[in-house]
């Protein structure tokens, strides 16, 4: 039992010095951006986050917001919302494609009512308590400073600051993701499953975690996530204005030419996808750098289907623990896309709990792979918005950051940490069966909350 106790007590120490380290790290980070940074003569708050804040809300001119609507970025949600509660957020003329699934005018068309302010401290809290309390009762009760090391983390970090300026509904998605953790880590994963299957009525991101689902003992869970986000997507489409069908076109067609390579260059300081460290290989003098890169941007959805098909192929093995299955899912919904603001890395924050809270709860010593997952996906989280190489170089918007090459070069090696489990697994499991052995006996590799 003595052993067992100093093993659980080195798993939770080594969970809260690197939540520590990452604090540290996060608030140090911010004075050097502040230090190169025109922060003083830009009020945004995503100055300290982006090194340089040029990005104006839009679409209208910030004189043309009706009231009771700010200029802020909230406000450019608050109206289509307010379309949705009067005719149809898809169909209104004169406003840029409303970009979200009808969920999202769902859950945040009742904010559209109060005054701009109200609203958007209303939206803050609504967003933020599911966040704080996920992660609180997460923990168990002897490990409450490892909780608030990690909400005093998220709430500081470079995706959650980006997130609040921008008011974007991102927030009260992973908010909810937050939720369907802690369902999971309970063991009730039906109600993960509903919570998954609201977060990907919203936007398209969280649908991946569905894969977590696909097993025989879990079916439960993937149709009461599938049912959930079908029924949360079309069911509010048939109060629209116009009928159903043309809504769902409509919908459709929205999302069609919604971001391109081109925009994605022109915005590379604020981009973390995939795409902008290729793009930022594709600008190296060296040749043979250079060559590397041009060929990865040219073939960029060849590279994503790869990520995308490993990470599969991780998640779907019995033996790779759900940490890993988590952080496959949530990489290759995050990074994807040839455009990725930085407040969407805040989903990240949802392998980050589950991980803290397996290692804490956990009476065996953390695996090397465990540590290492979580010290990545907290360096994630670190704001990095300075230009690469030289932080003191000169910003432009299409300059690389630290933001644009690291972040995405975290999400590569989370998927090579869980694709180098995969293979051990499936290395112990030639040689068990070689030797004649059960393979079902065998223990897993590292720590996992099945």
């Amino acid at each position: 039992m003595a052993a067992q106790g100093a093993h659980g007590l080195g798993g939770a120490r080594t969970i809260r010095l690197i939540l520590l380290f990452g604090l540290l790290v996060s608030v140090f980070s911010y004075g050097l951006i502040f230090v190169a940074s025109s922060y003083l003569r830009h009020v945004s708050v995503d100055a300290a986050v982006s090194f340089w804040s040029n990005d104006f809300p839009r679409p209208l001119p910030a004189d043309a917001y009706p009231s009771p609507f700010g200029n802020h970025f909230f406000g450019d949600f608050l109206i289509p919302f307010r379309l949705a509660q009067q005719s149809s957020p898809y169909l209104a003329e004169g406003f840029l494609p409303f970009g979200y699934f009808p969920m999202a005018a769902v859950l945040l068309g009742p904010f559209s009512l109060l005054d701009y302010w109200w609203a958007f401290s209303s939206f803050l809290l609504v967003s933020v308590i599911p966040i704080l309390g996920s992660i609180w009762r997460s923990f168990p009760s002897d490990e409450k400073v490892a909780a608030a090391l990690l909400i005093s983390l998220v709430f500081i970090s470079g995706p959650f600051v980006n997130a609040v300026d921008r008011g974007n509904v991102g927030l009260l998605m992973v908010g909810i993701m937050c939720l369907g953790a802690l369902a999971e880590l309970s063991e009730r994963r039906i109600l993960a499953g509903v919570f998954f299957g609201i977060a990907a009525a919203m936007k398209l991101y969280p649908a991946f975690l569905g894969a977590v689902f696909i097993r025989r003992e879990r079916w439960k869970a993937l149709v009461a996530m599938a049912a959930t986000s079908l029924a949360c997507v079309f069911v509010p489409m048939i109060m629209y204005e116009g009928g159903w069908w043309k809504n769902v076109i409509a919908m459709k067609n929205q999302f069609a030419g919604s971001s391109n390579f081109s925009h994605a260059e022109r915005i590379h300081a604020f981009n973390n996808s995939f795409f902008a460290l290729f793009h930022a290989i594709e600008l190296s003098e060296v040749p043979v750098i250079h060559w590397l890169g041009k060929a990865l941007v040219h073939h960029y959805y060849a590279v994503v289907a790869v990520v995308a098909l490993i990470s599969l192929v991780v998640t779907l093995n019995p033996r790779v623990t759900s940490l890993s299955k988590y952080v496959c899912c949530c990489v290759t919904m995050v990074f994807s896309p040839n455009i990725v603001g930085s407040y969407v890395l805040l989903i990240m924050v949802v392998p980050l709990i589950l991980g803290c809270a397996m290692l804490s709860r956990s009476s065996s010593a953390p695996s090397r792979q465990s540590v290492i997952q979580i010290a990545l996906l907290v360096l994630l989280l670190i704001p990095k918005g300075l230009p690469f190489p030289n932080p003191l170089a000169t910003w432009t918007q299409q300059a690389s950051t630290f933001a644009s090459v690291l972040n995405p070069l975290i999400g590569l090696l989370l998927v090579s940490v869980s694709a180098v489990e995969f293979f051990r697994t499936a290395t112990n499991k030639v040689l068990v069966h070689a030797e004649g052995q059960n393979a079902d006996e065998l223990p897993s590799v590292g720590t996992s909350f099945h």
